[in-house]
C-alpha cells in the first residue's frame, strides 16, 4: 500500500489506510541552512569501529533472522523471511556489491516507514554491526530510517539529497555511493513486493514507475530494466533519463 510516497507493506492481515503519493518536491526541513551531517554521522551510533571487518556468514544471519521471527511474519509472497532472501537475491542478480546485498537480507531490521515490524531496536546498532559488518548495517539504517514522504522526491535531484532521519528527526546528507544503494534496495524491495501483491502492483505501480524514472541516473542498468519491465504496463515512463 502506497503511504506518503512509499509502499506500506501488509504486515498480519492488518487493515491499513492509504494516503496519496506525494510527488511534489517536500517543503524545506526545519534544519534547513544549516551545515548537514554526512552519512557517516548516521553511523557512528552502531557502536562498532569504522575500520572493524565482519566476514559475512549467510548461514548466522538467517539463523537471526529466524529467531527475529521473520518465518511467522506475513508478507506479500509468503513471509517476511521469504522476502528478505529474495531481496538480497535480486541484489545479486543486479550485481550489487556484496556488502548491499548483505544489507538487502537484513533491510527490515529496524522496521521501515511501510512496514511497522520492529526486528532490532536501533539502540542495539551494534549487534546487527557486528553481525554484518558496520558497513552493511550502516545501509540498513539509512534505509529503515527514511522519512520516505521527506525524501523520495528529493531522490530526483541533481545534486546532495537531503535525507530526513525519522527516528532522530534530523536531516542529513548522505554521499552519493550511499544515495545510489539505498534507491537500489528501495527499488529491489518494492519490486519484489508489487511482484507478488497484484492489487499493489494495479494501485501503486504508476507512482513507483515515476518515482523509479525520475530517479533513474542514481540506479543500475540492470535495476532499471527490472523496473521497466515489471512496471511498464501500470504507466508511461516519463521524466529524467
Amino acid at each position: 500500500m502506497w503511504v506518503g510516497g512509499a509502499i506500506v507493506e501488509p504486515r498480519l492481515r492488518r487493515p491499513e489506510k492509504l494516503d496519496p503519493f506525494v510527488c511534489e518536491v517536500a517543503p524545506q526541513d526545519r534544519l534547513a541552512g544549516r551545515p548537514l551531517d554526512t552519512v557517516l554521522a548516521v553511523r557512528e551510533p552502531s557502536g562498532v569501529a569504522e575500520d572493524v571487518l565482519k566476514r559475512f556468514d549467510r548461514r548466522e544471519v538467517e539463523e537471526f533472522l529466524l529467531a527475529c521471527g521473520t518465518h511467522r511474519l506475513e508478507h506479500p509472497g509468503g513471509t517476511l523471511y521469504e522476502h528478505l532472501a529474495r531481496v538480497a537475491a535480486l541484489l545479486a542478480e543486479w550485481g550489487a556489491e556484496e556488502v548491499l546485498q548483505h544489507a538487502g537480507l537484513c533491510h527490515a531490521c529496524y522496521g521501515t516507514d511501510g512496514y511497522g515490524e520492529v526486528l532490532l531496536s536501533v539502540a542495539d546498532r551494534a549487534e546487527l554491526a557486528a553481525l554484518i559488518g558496520t558497513r552493511a548495517e550502516s545501509l540498513v539504517y539509512l534505509y529503515g530510517s527514511c522519512d520516505r514522504r521527506a525524501t523520495y522526491p528529493r531522490l530526483a535531484d541533481p545534486g546532495p539529497v537531503p535525507f530526513r532521519d525519522r527516528f532522530t528527526g534530523r536531516v542529513v546528507t548522505p554521499v552519493e555511493p550511499d544515495i545510489r544503494a539505498f534507491l537500489e534496495l528501495t527499488a529491489a524491495n518494492e519490486l519484489d513486493v508489487v511482484q507478488h501483491n497484484p492489487a499493489i502492483a494495479s494501485q501503486h505501480g504508476a507512482a513507483l514507475l515515476h518515482l523509479f524514472t525520475c530517479a533513474r541516473r542514481r540506479l543500475s542498468d540492470a535495476a532499471w530494466l527490472s523496473c521497466t519491465k515489471l512496471l511498464a504496463p501500470y504507466g508511461s515512463i516519463t521524466g529524467p533519463a
